[in-house]
Order: structure tokens, then C-alpha cells, then sequence
């Protein structure tokens, strides 16, 4: 089910984080002036992942948005590792076993939290990360754009192309791995890093690394 909520752009962010990323579900919030509101939500246990944030205030997305940064959480439940005890129970009763939470950022501003919610237990792989990391940042600028009074269909070029960035991502991340010798997750976090501070979108910096454009050093950029 996707929620009413929060326009037709938006909602189709929803529904193609949740089938990009293979999840069973996936909800989007808004942040604005230290209140949060859900825009939407589209498949299995979002709704319920949604509501219980705003209920419990306490959660993944809560988390990554106060930090700036990925929240994770493979197994829900497990006693070596329960963050949200509460949540945790309502998540479980649902049948949500994993959940993720990326945040939305434009530069060094945040707007809101996209979670990806899993109906079985387990880390993210690679490419599920990365998708992630684009998807939200494509969320990122549909709420920049929709700000600014862009108008639907340029906000829809702006969709379709972050989505066609998704690919370029994956290369770019396997590049930084064999070159670097180091794991995914390193990798991801070394490309959002250099393209943050190039003040370019993650899609770009991705296609200029795998354009060989852009020579990325263990040292950093040159």
C-alpha cells in the first residue's frame, strides 16, 4: 500500500526505493523545524515502521537523521544488539525483521530520513547500499526542487535522471574497492565524502571516477 500522502513525485520514490533495493516496504519523512512528518510510505511494514517512529520517538530513521548518517539495523530483536527495544517489538510483530535508514541531505542541510524495511533478517549488500545512498539523495533534491517551485516536469527529468545515476554508483564503488583495496561500505562512504566536499550530486562524482576523469588517491582527491 502506498500512502496518500506527500505528492505524486515523492510517492513514486517510495515505490522505487522499495523495488530497486528489493525491500518489503519503504517510507520517506519530511523534517522541518524539529518536527517530522511521514510524506509516504509504500509496501510491507513501512506504514507500521512510520507510525511507530512518530508514536515511540525513538527509531532508525530518528537516529540517521540526528546523525547525518546511515542507521542500520540487520537483526531487530536480538539481544546482543537492541536499540529500540519498543520498536523493535512492533516491528517484529509486523514481520519486519531488518531495517535501514538513510538520510536526506543537501550539502551540509538534512530534510528528512528514507528507511527501507526487509522482511527478513541480514546486513544490505553493496548494491543495496548504494542504491540507498542515490535514491535518498534523488529524494533529496525532489524536496529541494518542489521548495523552489520547480515544476513537475522538471522535477521529473530530475527523478529519471538520478535513477540512470544507479548503475554508475555500482561501478564506481567496485572501482574504489580494487584501487584502494578496501570493503564496500568503505568505498561508499569515501565517494559520498569526495563528492560532498566537489559539491557534486553522488551520480556525477560516480561517472566522472568511472570516466577516469576523476583520479581518487588513498590520500583523498587531487
Amino acid at each position: 500500500m502506498t500512502n496518500a500522502a506527500g505528492g505524486p513525485l515523492l510517492r513514486a520514490i517510495c515505490v522505487t526505493a522499495s523495488q530497486i533495493t528489493e525491500s518489503a516496504g519503504a517510507g520517506l519523512s519530511l523534517h522541518s523545524n524539529g518536527s517530522r512528518g511521514l510524506t509516504c510510505s509504500h509496501g510491507f511494514g513501512a506504514q507500521a515502521g512510520e507510525d511507530s517512529q512518530v508514536l515511540l520517538g525513538v527509531g532508525p530513521g530518528l537516529d540517521a537523521f540526528a546523525a547525518g548518517a546511515l542507521v542500520e539495523e540487520p537483526h531487530l530483536g536480538a539481544t546482543t544488539s537492541i536499540r529500540w527495544p519498543a520498536f523493535d517489538l512492533s516491528m517484529l510483530a509486523v514481520g519486519i525483521r531488518a531495517v535501514s535508514s538513510f538520510p536526506l541531505q543537501f550539502g551540509a542541510a538534512r530534510f528528512g530520513v528514507l528507511t527501507l524495511y526487509a522482511s527478513r533478517p541480514g546486513p544490505m549488500t553493496r548494491d543495496q547500499t548504494a542504491d540507498g545512498y542515490v535514491i535518498a539523495q534523488i529524494a533529496a533534491y525532489a524536496v529541494v526542487g518542489s521548495q523552489a517551485g520547480m515544476s513537475d516536469d522538471l522535477l521529473a527529468q530530475v527523478f529519471e535522471a538520478g535513477f540512470a545515476s544507479v548503475a554508475r554508483v555500482h561501478q564506481a564503488t567496485g572501482i574504489l574497492m580494487a584501487r584502494l583495496g578496501i570493503g564496500a561500505e568503505e568505498a561508499l562512504v569515501r565517494l559520498r565524502a569526495v563528492a560532498f566536499r566537489a559539491e557534486l550530486p553522488l551520480g556525477a562524482m560516480a561517472a566522472d571516477i568511472v570516466a577516469g576523469r576523476f583520479e581518487y588517491e588513498s590520500e583523498g582527491e587531487h
